[in-house]
């Protein structure tokens, strides 16, 4: 089970990962300036807490990628910060691929984002890797989005434009219909004023 691969994902999708034992990373960008003469675009960098609180986040989002139980994945996380931390002891760096890589500087545990990663913007559709794949068939976070998606496409192909005409008509036709009613008894209104005042006029001629 790849851990490091597991928190690049969960990164990318939610931009932070709480690791008790290895501290919180948090993604942020900075803001976009403008120096007079052109638009300097925000950079990304990495916010970090060297004291890991406690969010059962990850862990889920392993078990459900992986089809085991939180304990099992937690367990797993576990032995990860462990060796993560022997390896930072040695003086070695601990790589997020992807995002950045966590590092012992002066005795303290950091984060840092790969430069390439700092001046572009993060996917959020990257995929599990393939061995990860093969081995879980991992529930895709986009899925949800891209069956919305398509649901509504086929909603539009399906449409009857030929009813849509067909009611477009009658709605004109109706409209029409009650428009010459109006007219009509305006008009038999108007007449019937007309007569009834000659007819109140002719006794006094």
């Amino acid at each position: 089970m790849d851990i490091a691969q597991y928190i690049s994902l969960f990164l990318l999708k939610n931009k932070y990962c709480c690791l008790q034992g290895l501290g919180n990373v948090e993604i942020k960008k900075s803001a976009t300036q403008y120096n007079g003469s052109e638009i300097i675009p925000g950079q990304y960098y990495a916010h970090f807490e060297a004291v890991g609180s406690i969010d059962d986040s990850f862990p889920y989002f392993v078990a459900s990628n992986e089809h085991i139980s939180i304990a099992k994945a937690t367990n797993e996380i576990s032995a990860f910060i462990k060796q993560a931390k022997e390896q930072l002891q040695q003086g070695k760096t601990v790589s997020i691929p992807t995002v950045g890589h966590y590092l012992m500087h002066e005795g303290k545990i950091l984060f840092e984002l790969d430069p390439l990663f700092a001046t572009s913007q993060p996917s959020t559709t990257f995929q599990v890797p393939t061995k990860i794949a093969e081995e879980s068939s991992p529930v895709l976070d986009n899925s949800a989005i891209d069956n919305y998606n398509r649901y509504n496409q086929q909603q539009e192909k399906n449409i009857n434009w030929g009813m849509v005409a067909f009611w477009g008509i009658v709605v004109l036709i109706v409209a029409g219909v009650i428009a010459w009613t109006v007219q009509y008894f305006l008009k038999q209104s108007k007449e019937q004023n007309s007569n009834t005042i000659a007819e109140q006029i002719e006794p006094n001629m």
